[in-house]
């Protein structure tokens, strides 16, 4: 699996699979066209040069991993306690490099 997606991100954005320093591997999850998911967290450097192959997406964007602690609490809270979060976000987020 490690490979595909090594693999997924070289077409995707053009990112060599050397670049990657893999961390691990996260829960499956079902994708909205039912296939199952494995996604990898890697680090790689911010300066890398990606393109993204417009077949495959628009664009590449960084999101700074805190935005990840703070919905992940608002879950959290939200599953354990049962109280809803006045505000939700819904999004599809990829993310290719979250630098520095």
């Amino acid at each position: 699996m490690l490979t595909t997606a090594l693999r997924e991100a070289h077409e995707e954005v053009g990112l060599p699979p050397e670049r990657v320093e893999v961390l691990g591997v996260l829960s499956q999850a079902m994708s909205k066209h039912g296939l199952r998911v494995t996604p990898y967290v890697g680090l790689i450097d911010p300066d890398t040069d990606l393109t993204p192959n417009p077949a495959e997406l628009d664009e590449i964007f960084t999101v700074p991993l805190r935005f990840f602690w703070k919905i992940s609490a608002t879950v959290r809270m939200h599953l354990s306690t049962g109280v809803k979060p006045t505000m939700c976000r819904r999004m599809n987020i990829r993310v290719i490099s979250s630098g520095g």
